[in-house]
């Protein structure tokens, strides 16, 4: 008789008492059903096999223990009834509680203690999960549970199946201990994720390919996320040479045999630099909570360490390959203390992302870096939500099968982590990559999802001679890389969602409910070129009447670092403010201000209004005539053209691609010009100015260093673990003895509290402060 191994399988599921039990009264689904199956039926012949955890937090691993130990018992109604009555043992570093175990009842049988679960310890004795004093194992104890960080059991009891949650290095030391005693004949049912890259060490394996293939693509959550596991995103934040060139002089050919601790280091290094998405102190300073060493200790070591230190083994790769490494890694530490585009890039998706309603799953390497990018989120002014949106977690720390949201990993995973990123948890994917990065994620997405196809032998070996089963076509999903830039700058790079941008991408995402938008511009977060439209349509959503109040908000703010109370704050809807996110400033709508965020400037007075003259002064007469030139330029060129649209039509027949809100704000304070040199030699053509025509370069590198000055006056205005004394002191350097002085007349406010957005009905309140008084109210307060 033929048939198809799903098919046999679920007929047998239905006829095992706790299998169907646990289908109707806990929920278990088809694919765990007949996961539970094949490790019932290894356990039944005595074939070892590898099944998927195909859902992150699994809670197949216990299930399996449980119902393996439950096979035990005398006359219980399975089809699975084995023939070795010896106890399981269920290997697994996540904690097994006995309120877990009790959940698991069903049919009206305590399955929870009929099998008398008990912790394994080092020295050979259990303890009841019910609780107890230590004595040696009973036959009657049918589930023994040991953790790999409790240490191999002096006598380890001779067990039936040993159940393996998960194939890593922490349950290597139990399987290749029962490997090597000659007396054990255990069965071992790893779970994990068995692939072609990582060696699943056992005879048979079963994968994503075999535990959907009974079901039609798209059917279920499951299937139509298993199509699309190879899609992703690389979100490119530019080039560093650096890392670049120390990851080729790493993998360059070298001596055989153990690495040096040097080497080793030096490693750590790279891959910590490469996945660095915080400032350089943030991470340093989340290394206490897990007693890791910090990247600059780490840098002071590596520093120390000459070619001769290798040992003579490695001498002659050292002399020619150790001294360059070791310049590229301190080179690029040094670029990412200056700046760090790949940490400024995700602080914007996320922030875009958290408030456009999206639901984030942020994926960190590590816990330290989990922690590090938390704490950078509050600091820097993101609203961090409280409904669950936004989940910052490491690769460390999985998560179960769940609604799918959009997963942003902040770097390519390394090796022992690279099954991890294809996982039921990990929803469509967006690798935040530098250049040198993204040639390798097609390559790490194909290790990762290649498997190892069911051997027809071996899967005859866990069925009845009687039965012939078709075996399950292993095809793993095409790996489709897209390539997004992801410059914070860069106003059309698309949102932290897109990268999916396939058609079949976006019909598999539609099935699995998640929100795609074609549009990738921002609706919240307006370009600063747009600022005239915005404000024309904010006026608009005032009171009907021309002369009716102007709609305000309600805000409560504590200034930032000087220890006041808290103050209330209301502000025109129809205005902008300056908002600080991480090391930048960007003007933001009042309606769109939201918990959380850092503000300046909420008298009416930017921080680049009141030292726009020292950042001119301080810069010497050369830039000031090329300033004062191009000034004059601008107004000669506006004047002939009659207006903003006339003069950007004018540009554009000459080649330019700037939008008309732009020409509109160079006249603007806050505007130092624009970014292009071109843009400045066609206004000194259009004006008739010689000047500014031929030195056009020299005048948009001008401009160029002034916004550099600028943003990093910003930096430190807003950076919150600053000291005043040390402010000063870097506006002193940067600006001259007088910046110190406007230093007391800016203030950075943390918002607390937000009201929601007045509509025409609430507009103004009879005891509201006016215009800006928070001063006055925060001094009586």
């Amino acid at each position: 008789m033929s048939t198809d191994v799903h098919t046999w399988l679920d007929s047998r599921t239905r006829s095992d008492a706790l299998l169907s039990a646990w289908s109707r009264d806990s929920g278990l689904q088809r694919y765990e059903s007949r996961v539970l199956g094949m490790a019932a039926l290894a356990g039944q012949t005595g074939s070892s096999v590898t099944l998927p955890i195909i859902s992150g937090l699994s809670r197949l691993p216990v299930l399996a223990a449980v119902h393996a130990a439950a096979l035990r018992l005398p006359e219980f109604p399975s089809p699975f009834t084995p023939r070795d009555p010896r106890p399981v043992v269920l290997v697994t570093r996540n904690p097994v509680r006995r309120s877990q175990i009790l959940a698991l009842d069903a049919a009206g049988v305590a399955i929870s203690i009929v099998v008398n679960p008990c912790r394994l310890r080092q020295d050979g004795q259990v303890v009841p999960l019910g609780g107890g004093r230590p004595r040696p194992p009973r036959p009657t104890d049918r589930l023994l549970l040991w953790s790999p960080g409790a240490g191999l059991p002096s006598e380890r009891p001779a067990s039936s199946v040993t159940v393996v949650d998960a194939i890593d290095d922490h349950a290597h030391p139990w399987i290749e201990s029962a490997r090597a005693d000659a007396r054990s004949t255990s069965t071992i049912v790893l779970f994990g994720m068995p692939s072609a890259a990582t060696d699943p060490s056992t005879p048979m394996s079963f994968g994503w390919a075999a535990v959907t293939a009974a079901d039609p693509a798209g059917t279920h959550e499951l299937t139509a996320l298993a199509s699309v596991r190879g899609h992703a995103a690389a979100l490119e934040v530019g080039a560093l040479p650096e890392l670049a060139t120390a990851g080729r002089l790493l993998s360059s050919s070298r001596p055989s045999g153990p690495l040096p601790p040097p080497v080793l280091e030096a490693a750590v290094m790279f891959a910590r630099l490469n996945e660095l998405a915080v400032p350089l102190d943030c991470y340093d300073a989340a290394c206490g909570r897990w007693h890791t060493r910090t990247l600059t200790e780490r840098l002071e070591d590596l520093e120390e360490v000459r070619a001769r230190d290798l040992g003579p083994a490695w001498r002659g790769w050292a002399e020619t390959v150790w001294g360059p490494l070791k310049s590229a890694i301190l080179a690029a530490h040094r670029t990412l203390l200056i700046g760090n585009a790949k940490a400024e890039a995700l602080l914007e998706r996320i922030d875009r992302g958290v408030r456009q309603g999206m639901s984030l799953d942020v994926v960190t390497p590590s816990n330290t870096a989990r922690d590090a990018l938390v704490a950078h989120l509050v600091e820097a002014g993101v609203p961090v939500p409280t409904d669950g949106s936004l989940v910052v977690r490491s690769l460390r720390q999985v998560q179960p099968w769940g609604p799918p949201r959009c997963s942003v990993l902040i770097g390519l995973p390394t090796r022992d982590k690279l099954r991890r990123v294809v996982g039921a948890d990990v929803g469509p994917l967006n690798v935040l990559c530098w250049q040198h990065e993204t040639r390798r994620l097609p390559a790490l997405l194909q290790r990762a999802l290649a498997e190892i196809p069911p051997d027809e032998k071996l899967l005859a070996a866990l069925l009845p001679p009687t039965l012939t089963v078709a075996v399950p076509t292993v095809v793993p999903p095409a790996v489709i890389v897209s390539a997004v830039p992801a410059a914070p700058h860069v106003a059309d790079a698309a949102p932290i969602r897109a990268g999916l941008l396939g058609g079949a991408d976006l019909v598999a995402l539609a099935a699995l409910g998640v929100r795609v938008s074609p549009d990738l511009g921002p609706t919240s977060l307006p370009d600063i070129d747009d600022v005239d439209e915005l404000n024309e349509a904010l006026e608009g959503q005032g009171d009907a009447s021309p002369s009716g109040p102007a709609p305000r908000r309600r805000f409560e703010v504590l200034a930032v670092g000087d220890g006041s109370r808290p103050c209330e704050v209301w502000l025109p809807l129809a205005t902008l403010v300056m908002r600080v996110l991480g090391d930048r400033t960007q003007r933001l709508a009042v309606a769109d201000i939201a918990p959380g965020m850092l503000l300046v400037g909420l008298d009416g007075c930017s921080p680049f209004d009141r030292f726009r003259s020292l950042l001119v002064q301080t810069r010497g007469p050369v830039t000031q005539m090329l300033l004062a030139a191009w000034d004059q330029a601008l107004r000669e060129a506006l004047s002939l053209a009659g207006g903003p649209a006339e003069l950007t039509r004018q540009m554009s027949s000459e080649g330019s691609t700037i939008s008309s809100g732009a020409v509109a704000q160079w006249t603007d304070d806050d505007r130092i010009g624009p970014r292009d040199a071109s843009d400045v030699a066609r206004i000194g053509r259009l004006a008739g100015h010689p000047l500014v025509n031929h030195e056009a370069k020299a005048i948009a590198e001008t401009m160029r260093r002034l916004r550099a000055v600028h943003q990093d006056i910003g930096r430190v205005l807003a950076d919150p673990s600053r000291s005043r004394d040390e402010i000063r002191s870097r506006l002193e350097d940067a600006l001259g003895p007088d910046a110190p002085d406007l230093l007391d007349q800016i203030t950075v406010w943390r918002v607390l509290d937000a009201d929601p957005v007045p509509t025409a009905a609430s507009a103004r309140v009879p005891d509201q402060p006016a215009d800006n008084d928070f001063r006055r109210k925060r001094e009586t307060t």
